[in-house]
């Protein structure tokens, strides 16, 4: 399925998929898929994905994603990843993760790591860093 909506521009290959945008609720189950919508480019290459954008709810269960927003680059090699933006919230179990944020630059080989961005906490569990 290709979908082109306006100024966004969403492609997608799925194996299922189930959209209610009355109420911003996307679920995806699917294989690929490259959305790029307003001035944010995200290309996802993942297993399971459930996003609830409403809420700013974003939740990930994935292999591997790239994710360009804004003038932050992140690159994510993982297994489970749960984000709320709203909250600036972001917990993330994971195996390998590479990250270039403004002009600060982290990489990370990491069992665990849990980071809080609305109050500067960052508590890491890792391997190596």
């Amino acid at each position: 399925v290709r979908v082109i909506k306006g100024s966004s521009y969403q492609w997608f290959e799925l194996s299922r998929v189930r959209i209610i945008k009355g109420l911003s609720y996307q679920v995806f189950v699917l294989s690929r898929v490259r959305v790029i919508k307003g001035s944010s480019y995200r290309g996802f290459e993942l297993s399971r994905v459930r996003v609830i954008k409403g809420l700013s709810y974003q939740g990930f269960e994935l292999s591997r994603v790239r994710v360009i927003e804004g003038l932050s680059y992140q690159g994510f090699e993982l297994s489970r990843v749960r984000v709320i933006k709203g909250s600036s919230y972001q917990g993330f179990e994971l195996s390998r993760v590479r990250v270039i944020k403004g002009s600060s630059y982290k990489v990370f080989e990491l069992s665990r790591v849990r980071v809080i961005n609305g109050s500067s906490y960052q508590g890491f569990e890792l391997s190596r860093v």
